[in-house]
């Protein structure tokens, strides 16, 4: 999602997290309430520019939670994501929420 332009962007999927969403709103039958509080971006404007994904090192490892790619998920599943809007706040809290109706993919295997 995004105009053209063409200045590149990098961009974390959260890949594991999108797994096991699938994974939980398929043993509820496709429902789900998702309240979500972390470091990271949810308007993809913050993704423009090619550089390096910020990585906290403090005994393990940590990068910033991409928000926007979660909704973007539940909102092709017929459900929708709500975002802070404060741009600035270093603690983004999201909401998602799917009503069922849909198929969220496979069921866990």
């Amino acid at each position: 999602e995004g105009g053209g332009g063409g200045g590149g962007a990098s961009i974390l999927l959260p890949v594991g997290a999108l797994r096991a969403l699938r994974r939980l709103t398929a043993f509820s039958g496709g429902r789900a309430l998702v309240v979500s509080g972390d470091k990271g971006n949810n308007n993809p404007e913050q993704f423009r520019g090619l550089m390096d994904p910020h990585i906290a090192v403090h005994g393990s490892f940590s990068v910033m939670v991409n928000y926007h790619a979660i909704g973007t998920y539940f909102t092709s599943r017929g459900g929708f994501a709500l975002h802070n809007p404060q741009e600035e706040a270093s603690l983004k809290v999201s909401t998602f929420v799917v009503a069922g109706d849909a198929s969220l993919d496979d069921p866990p295997g």
